[in-house]
Order: C-alpha cells, then sequence, then structure tokens
C-alpha cells in the first residue's frame, strides 16, 4: 500500500513540475513576443540614435543635412548620406557614412593623407552590410 501511496505522490509531482515548466515556458514566450508597433517604435529610436550621434560628429551640427537614412541590414548601425557646413561656413557636400555605437565612419577618397579614414569606412560599411558597392572593393597590400 505504501509502495502504491508513494507511486501515485511521485505521479502527481511529476505532473505539476510538467504543468509548471508549460506555465514558464508560456510566460517566456509571451514575453519574447514583439508585436510590429513594438519593432518599429525600437527601430525608430536606434536610427534616432544614430542620427544624434552623426549629428554631434559633424562641426556644426544645427547645418547637418541627412538623406537616405536607413538602419544598416545587420541592424547594428545606421547607413546615411550626410552634408555640413564645413569651419569655413561652406557646405562640403554630400558625403556616405556608417554610423555605429563605437564610431562614425565617413567615405573619403583614397588618396595618401586620408587612406586610413577610407579603409575604416570600407570595414564599417562591410560590417554593417551598409553600401553592397562597397562589398566589392578589393584593397591591396
Amino acid at each position: 500500500m505504501r509502495d502504491a501511496a508513494a507511486a501515485e505522490a511521485s505521479e502527481r509531482l511529476a505532473s505539476e513540475a510538467a504543468e509548471h515548466d508549460r506555465d514558464l515556458a508560456q510566460i517566456a514566450l509571451a514575453r519574447a513576443v514583439v508585436t510590429p508597433q513594438q519593432q518599429e517604435a525600437e527601430r525608430a529610436e536606434a536610427l534616432r540614435k544614430y542620427t544624434d550621434r552623426l549629428r554631434q560628429w559633424v562641426n556644426d551640427p544645427t547645418s547637418a543635412q541627412m538623406r537616405s537614412a536607413e538602419l544598416s541590414p545587420k541592424l547594428n548601425g545606421m547607413c546615411a548620406e550626410f552634408n555640413s557646413k564645413t569651419k569655413g561656413g561652406a557646405y562640403a557636400g554630400f558625403k556616405r557614412a556608417v554610423v555605429t555605437d563605437s564610431q562614425v565612419a565617413v567615405e573619403e577618397p583614397p588618396t595618401k593623407e586620408l587612406m586610413t579614414q577610407f579603409l575604416v569606412f570600407q570595414i564599417a560599411a562591410r560590417d554593417t552590410g551598409c553600401f553592397p558597392d562597397v562589398q566589392n572593393v578589393r584593397i591591396l597590400q
């Protein structure tokens, strides 16, 4: 009789534990489900954060103009074209930029003086998936 009672108690405990695990899984799933509105809000917040970072980086933040600003395909940065005034007060012309949490990389021509900035932009564009034409650039050593 004791053996039967012990087996019944063990079975009931296992059943309750399984039900508890299912409840926890449902709670975790409910928290993990992100609505399209939440996703869009997160994307907008990330884009705002990267845009603010780029504006802080330029010489005259109030003069910064942006176009084609969007989150990178890998969602780890922002791809954008921007224009801002130089220290002389004239607009420099639109340049492509990759903005991440750790850096602002601006496309520069591959001249001897600007080679480091050119390479930093190439690497940032590759790592974020921005500007597919950069993926085809081969750097010779």
